[in-house]
């Protein structure tokens, strides 16, 4: 019993101490986010009227878009990818450093 009152004696002064408060930061707006994909997943307008489209927005890895368009004769198959990293992430470092 003693053990256990010396643990808690322990625990309470630091339990009063005022503790930092995290920051926090303003994060991307899921509209914004979707126009910037937009904007760097261009397709060809003259190429416009796919049949359609898949965009995978993974948390943790670049995000991609698939694009599939056919006529009578072909299959167009386009796969674009973001070579920098993890867009939404960058988005919110720039907002976290003020930009």
């Amino acid at each position: 019993m003693n053990l256990i009152t010396f643990v808690v004696i322990l625990l309470l002064p630091g339990a009063l101490c005022a503790q930092e408060q995290p920051k926090s930061y303003e994060v991307i707006r899921p509209a914004m986010y979707e126009k910037v994909l937009d904007l760097v997943f261009q397709s060809d307008e003259a190429n416009r009227g796919y049949d359609f489209v898949l965009r995978f927005e993974p948390s943790n890895a670049p995000e991609s878009q698939i694009s599939v368009k056919t006529t009578n004769t072909k299959t167009q198959v386009l796969e674009y990818t973001s070579l920098s990293g993890n867009i939404y992430g960058r988005l919110n470092n720039i907002l976290r450093n003020g930009g």
